[in-house]
Order: structure tokens, then C-alpha cells, then sequence
């Protein structure tokens, strides 16, 4: 009878999950860590944060949204709800805080059907107290800022392996947590996400394809400043041509069962793929330098490539190795005046390249050498630009 009751309460309870689950369209996994605490609830991905928008505020204060592309901007109209939602949170939890002078911070996570909210408060508490003494009576002394951050998910993102959310994140930088109510009034909501709104606007109808993943945007909005010489500052206004990186390799090779030196130089372009990780496409000129003893006579050749390779640039840890870049490759003799005698006028080759870190790759080389020659070699680099 106990364990059918046992039973029956299990199964409610999951039932009432997948209710909740499909309520807001989020799958509400059990976490452990603070890090897979702030993941799935308080902090949006670095690489869901193309766009950087800053509102600087009256004696220091400050506002930031962040978000992935410009079509998840909101609204106009939806700050004043992030206003209010931190208002009424910060006042709600006011009395969780145990001393005045500490630094607070509020994380917010608002769902897609808003309700409910998930909240997390944290104090900085250290060991010593600073406190201000004025004539003979004292009052804590603050040093740090308070914060309050919302994350605010809009949608889920159907797809077959790697759904994502749509999210935008505000984050509140105050010297004191009562300021969300003295400094933003009406007023300067209004106006601060105007300024955002306008420039959100003006890029979709500038940009060819606005939602691209090589778009980025920071921006800063400064009214209360005199002597600022622009009201909006804008730096990083995106393009196809960010995709672009280039690639300066020293290294070595064994070649012929000879350990030679290696230099490549070369050009990779890569897009966001669905799985948050890169393709790539690279062109690049490799050089191994042989050397040749005759007599007391040493003479210096080289074997000069083209190279073509195709790849993924990962972004996070996909395998038990940490592999961060793999690609293939094929390769073409270039044959010139200094290529070392005993090597045919035609060449080329196929590779596999393995990056271990940013740094540091391995390539597999398998070379076919006229006439009718065919030998394997390895690669090490090291990547300096």
C-alpha cells in the first residue's frame, strides 16, 4: 500500500512538472551547481549577447541591456515593466538583507508567461566593518555598488537538436538599491529606451540583414553628461567582413623522416552555425624549409603549398578531448627555383587538422610526390596570429 501511495504522489508530481513545463515553454531541469544555477536562470550567454546598450545615469549609475540579434529587441514600452518588476522585487526582499553598508545584488528571471518569477538575492559580507565617524556617532560607510538584473525570456526557438531562447537581459548598476525608485522616473524610462529605439530602427532598415550573426552593436547613451559631444556613442556596428581572421602558424614537420621547420600564412572566414560552434573556410601558403650537407656546404631548399581546408571552430567542450578546432584539408605544390631537387615537378596532399587549444594544433600529412612517391608526415603549430 506505502510504496503504491509512493507511486501515486511520483507520478502527480511529475505530471505537475510537465504542466509547468509546458506552461512556459521551459524545460524546468534539475540543477546542482551555482554555475548551472546562473545558467539556466540569472545569466544570459556570452554568446547570446551580441548587443551591449548602456544608459549612463545621474552620479555614476548606470543601466545595460544585452541581447543575441536585433529582432529580439522588445517593444517600445516593455522597460517600464522591467522597471516595475524591480521595483516591487526590490522592495519585496528589502528585509532579506542583514546590514546597510554591504553590496546587494537582485537576479530577476521572468519566464515567458511572466509568471513566476524566480528571484535570488546575494550580500557581499565581509569580515570587517568601515563605518564613517561624525562626532562620536557613526554610520556605516558603503563601498561597492548594488545591483539588480533581469532576464527576461520571450520565446523558445524550435529546433531538432539545439533549441535556444529568445532573451534580453537588463542589468541595474546603483550605488544604492532604493535609487531604482528615485532615479527612474517616467521620464527618463521613456527617454532611454526612445534612444535605444530609435537606433534599433535605424540599423534594421541600414543593415541588409539584420539579423546575421556577424551584426554586433555597442552603445552608449549619455544625456545627463554636458560635456559629452555626442548624446548616443556607437562602436562596433557589425559586418559580413568580421567573419574574416587571419592565420600566421610557426611550427614543425616531419617530411622524408627529416624534422623540418614550418611556416604557414593564410586567410579563414567562418559563420555561426545552429549549435553555437563555427564553419569555417581557410586559404593558406605553407613553407617547409629543407637542408641539404655537402661537403662542409650546407644548402637551404623548400616545398611551398597552397592550401584549402574546411572545418568547425568549436565554442564549448564537445568531446572527452578539448578539441577546440577540426578541419581536412588538400594541398598543392608550388614548384620555383628553390624547391629541393630530389622532389618532382607535381605534388599535393591531403591533412587533418586537430587544435588541442587556441594555440596549439596537430595535422596528420599525407603527401603524393611525382614520381609516384607517397609518404605520411606530422605536423605541429603554433598559432601567432
Amino acid at each position: 500500500m506505502k510504496l503504491k501511495l509512493a507511486m501515486l504522489i511520483a507520478g502527480l508530481c511529475v505530471c505537475v512538472q510537465t504542466a509547468q513545463a509546458q506552461d512556459d515553454e521551459i524545460s524546468r531541469t534539475p540543477v546542482t551547481s551555482e554555475k548551472d544555477i546562473n545558467k539556466t536562470l540569472f545569466d544570459l550567454d556570452t554568446l547570446d549577447a551580441s548587443y551591449y546598450f548602456r544608459a549612463n545615469l545621474p552620479d555614476n549609475n548606470y543601466l545595460t541591456i544585452e541581447f543575441k540579434k536585433l529582432g529580439y529587441w522588445p517593444d517600445k514600452g516593455f522597460l517600464k515593466q522591467v522597471v516595475s518588476t524591480a521595483r516591487e522585487v526590490a522592495a519585496n526582499v528589502a528585509d532579506s538583507f542583514k546590514r546597510p553598508g554591504t553590496s546587494k545584488r537582485i537576479d530577476i528571471n521572468i519566464p515567458i508567461s511572466y509568471e513566476p518569477l524566480t528571484v535570488r538575492t546575494t550580500e557581499h559580507i565581509t569580515e570587517s566593518n568601515v563605518v564613517v565617524m561624525d562626532k562620536g556617532s557613526n554610520m556605516p560607510l558603503k563601498i561597492g555598488m548594488d545591483t539588480i538584473r533581469v532576464l527576461k525570456t520571450f520565446a523558445k526557438i524550435p529546433h531538432k537538436h539545439y533549441p535556444s531562447l529568445v532573451q534580453v537581459q537588463y542589468t541595474f548598476i546603483l550605488k544604492d538599491l532604493d535609487q531604482i525608485n528615485t532615479l527612474f522616473n517616467e521620464q527618463l524610462v521613456d527617454s532611454v529606451e526612445t534612444a535605444f529605439d530609435n537606433l534599433v530602427q535605424k540599423k534594421e532598415d541600414k543593415w541588409m540583414f539584420p539579423n546575421a550573426w556577424y551584426n554586433g552593436l555597442d552603445a552608449v547613451y549619455d544625456p545627463y553628461n554636458p560635456k559629452a559631444k555626442k548624446v548616443m556613442t556607437t562602436e562596433g556596428a557589425g559586418g559580413m567582413f568580421n567573419g574574416i581572421d587571419a592565420d600566421f602558424n610557426i611550427g614543425a614537420s616531419l617530411f622524408r623522416n627529416d624534422l623540418a621547420p614550418n611556416l604557414g600564412v593564410g586567410l579563414n572566414y567562418k559563420w555561426l552555425m545552429r549549435d553555437r560552434n563555427y564553419m569555417f573556410f581557410g586559404a593558406s601558403m605553407s613553407m617547409l624549409g629543407l637542408f641539404d650537407r655537402v661537403g662542409n656546404k650546407i644548402n637551404a631548399y623548400d616545398l611551398t603549398f597552397i592550401n584549402f581546408e574546411w572545418g568547425s571552430i568549436f565554442t564549448k567542450q564537445n568531446t572527452i578531448l578539448p578539441l577546440y578546432r577540426s578541419s581536412i584539408g588538400v594541398r598543392y605544390l608550388l614548384h620555383d627555383e628553390f624547391t629541393h631537387p630530389t622532389v618532382g615537378r607535381d605534388g599535393w596532399g591531403f591533412y587533418g587538422k586537430y587544435s588541442l587549444s587556441r594555440s596549439t594544433s596537430i595535422s596528420m600529412d599525407l603527401y603524393f610526390l611525382e614520381p609516384e612517391e607517397t609518404t605520411v608526415g606530422v605536423t605541429v603549430l603554433f598559432k601567432i596570429l
